[in-house]
This record gives structure tokens, sequence and C-alpha cells, in this order.
């Protein structure tokens, strides 16, 4: 194997990216596996994903805080969601969290059937507002890094805190 031959400019945005993954999902998997929560983290992402398409439905621009913030809201506010109908309806919490995600998925699709280039708009909105560890915006890679790892470890710190009680 030729190692002068690989291309850092391409792979190493990724190799960032999938360390902050790693490093971030790492401490939420646990907490969920102990939990036995499973699709916590499926329902929350798919909030997030929500929150891009209404960020382009604003008419942002994909790469822009804005989005960043919207979606990182939207996780947010489905933690908070979950945690609060978990203090009050325990014994069903999977039944919702499994709600959570049928809804978002459901609401995002809706929401993208009125645009006739709505799945360009989805893959243009998650490769760079939110990066992709294989198609990650080489543009701004550390900004990406950086604006990730404090997105997902004070989110990842909330949750597991949530998730302690």
């Amino acid at each position: 194997m030729n190692w002068f031959a690989l291309q850092s400019e391409i792979l190493l945005p990724a190799f960032l990216a999938g360390l902050i993954v790693a490093a971030t999902h790492v401490p939420l998997g646990r907490h969920v596996l102990k939990r036995g929560i499973i699709f916590l983290d499926l329902a929350v992402a798919q909030t997030a994903g929500m929150g891009l398409i209404i960020a382009h439905g604003f008419g942002w621009e994909p790469g822009g805080w804005q989005v960043q913030m919207i979606a990182v809201t939207a996780a947010i506010t489905a933690s908070l969601l979950l945690y609060l109908t978990d203090k009050r309806w325990a014994e069903i919490q999977e039944a919702l969290i499994g709600s959570l995600f049928v809804l978002t998925s459901s609401g995002s699709i809706l929401l993208l059937a009125a645009n006739p280039h709505g799945g360009e708009h989805l893959k243009e909105l998650s490769d760079c507002g939110c990066g992709i560890c294989i198609g990650i915006a080489p543009c701004r890679p550390m900004g990406h890094a950086c604006g990730c790892y404090d997105c997902l470890h004070f989110g990842t710190n909330l949750i597991t805190g949530w998730l302690a009680d």
C-alpha cells in the first residue's frame, strides 16, 4: 500500500469527525444501555433532522449558525420532553420514544413533500449542517469539529445527567 497516495484533505476531516462522534456517543450509549432505553438516540437524532428541515423552510444557508442552532435546540427540546415524560409515565417510556421517532420522521417527510427538490435539500442540509463522517464539508472541518463536539458534549452530559436520576 502506498501511504503517500492517501489524500489527507479527505481522510483527516473524516477521521476527526469519527473521533468526535466516538468520544461523545460512548458515554451516552453506556447510560442508555444501562437503562434499557435503546431507541432514545434515534428519536433525538430524528428530531434534530426535522430541525434541519424546518431551518431550510426558513430559507437559511445550510452551513449557517442558524441551522446548527435549530438542530441543537430541537435535539435538546426532545431530550427535555423525554425526560419529563419519563418522570410521569416511566412504564410506557419506550413507547413514547418510539412515538416521538415516528412523529418526527413523518413530519419530516410531510415538510419535504411540498418541495420538488426536498430530497436534494435534505442531503445538502445534512452534509453542510451537521456534517457526516465520510462527506464532512472540507471548508470548515475544525469549525464543524469544535461546534459538534461542544453541542454533543453538552447534550450528552445533559441527557446522561437526566438518565442518572
